[in-house]
């Protein structure tokens, strides 16, 4: 078991927030049958068993098949923080506080879910960080120059300071708990910050798992985070940018699923239809990922590159950092007119390889008529869903 030190300070209140309150009985160990959405924004539900277990949290924080397959759920469930309280509470937590859920963009904010369970003789303490949602694709895409993912790194930092008021509120000993960290893309990048800093802080026992992850870092030596699992796809873009090349890369222990799970894709494609009612138009290998990642090389071989190194789109120049907050328009649905003839010019440009590659799967005449796009092999290879799929195969012992 980890030792616990005792540096004699708490965590200090910060006087914000809303903390929606929550009653429920404490738990043991037992089968739960937990609800989650079947896509980002569907009111369609899906239901999934899993096996709570206390004793998962009273021990070394070693990676936990039952406990991934968990957070995982809690990860898909997230965007919806009713859903996701209905089953916070089934799952024995109470006190549930939700942060930082209105509309409005916020670059260096994002949706987190808090809620306190007693687990023996401590109280373990739930983070579940929402994904990417509207104008939040800006912020991933803000890599910035430090040693951190600039827009990931100020969104942990709110959490952390939302964290701090939660635990003091509910007179939580932070050096007498326990914290269950989680988040499935933008939110696992920020989960996965977090989860280093209170790693760092030497307080508490700390068991994080993130679910299609970016990288987050350029420090060396991220692989000491114990107790950080990072379950990646390899058919996921997602989750190899910002560039290794630029040094880039997590915290903790990265899970390739492609490897570790015994799931094909032929198995990936059933549920992805049997949960979703839709067909999967992902990627079946990480053939296409590579030739998108090797051209985005190509064009910025580094950060300062990604900024400042222009070039020719149609009648205009563009650094792959505005190529990508164009994107972040299309994603968010703020899209311009000019955007589409900007999008169709790049496919005879140096961005033609990544055009190409996000364009994949995509109903081109839906988007060349509204504007809008619904499904594209990016999007399903990266799907929570997908994740899923994979999780019931997972051999990793860790």
């Amino acid at each position: 078991m980890k030792t616990v030190q005792r540096p004699g300070r708490i965590f200090a209140l910060v006087l914000s927030g809303v903390i929606t309150l929550t009653a429920c009985s404490a738990q043991t160990k037992r089968e739960v049958s937990l609800s989650y959405p079947v896509a980002q924004d569907s009111r369609q539900t899906a239901e999934r068993t899993v096996e709570w277990d206390d004793s998962a949290f009273l021990s070394e924080p070693l990676f936990d098949s039952g406990t991934a397959k968990i957070c995982a759920v809690m990860c898909a469930c997230a965007g919806n923080s009713d859903l996701a309280q209905e089953d916070l509470d089934a799952l024995g937590f109470d006190k549930t506080a939700k942060f930082s859920y209105e509309k409005s963009y916020k670059g260096d904010r994002v949706g987190v879910l808090f809620s306190k369970k007693a687990v023996g003789d401590r109280t373990l303490v739930a983070v579940i960080i929402r994904g990417t949602v509207g104008k939040e694709w800006y912020s991933n895409f803000d890599i910035g120059y430090g040693k951190e993912h600039a827009g990931f790194a100020s969104c942990a930092d709110f959490v952390l300071s939302k964290l701090r008021m939660y635990t003091v509120n509910y007179g939580i000993d932070t050096e007498d708990c326990a914290f269950l960290v989680t988040g499935y893309s933008r939110g696992g990048a920020v989960a996965n910050l977090v989860a280093k800093r209170l790693i760092d802080a030497d307080t508490a026992p700390v068991y994080a798992y993130t679910f299609g992850a970016p990288n987050t870092t350029t420090l060396k030596n991220s692989e000491r985070y114990k107790g950080i699992y990072n379950l990646v796809r390899r058919e996921d873009f997602f989750t190899r940018v910002p560039l290794m090349e630029w040094g880039y890369h997590r915290y903790g222990t990265d899970i390739p699923l492609g490897e570790d799970s015994a799931a094909t894709p032929d198995d990936v494609k059933s549920v992805f239809r049997e949960v979703t009612g839709e067909e999967y138009v992902g990627f079946d290998d990480d053939t296409p990922v590579a030739a998108c990642l090797d051209a985005a090389v190509g064009i910025a071989p580094t950060v300062d590159e990604y900024y400042r190194g222009m070039h020719r789109v149609g009648d205009t120049r563009l650094t792959m950092y505005e190529y990508m907050t164009m994107a972040a328009r299309f994603l968010s649905k703020e899209e311009r007119a000019e955007d589409i003839d900007l999008l169709i010019a790049s496919t005879d440009s140096d961005f033609a390889p990544m055009t190409e590659f996000f364009m994949n799967g995509i109903d081109m005449e839906e988007l060349l008529l509204t504007g809008d796009f619904t499904r594209s092999s990016a999007a399903d290879s990266h799907a929570y869903v997908s994740y899923l799929a994979e999780l019931d195969n997972l051999s990793y012992h860790g």
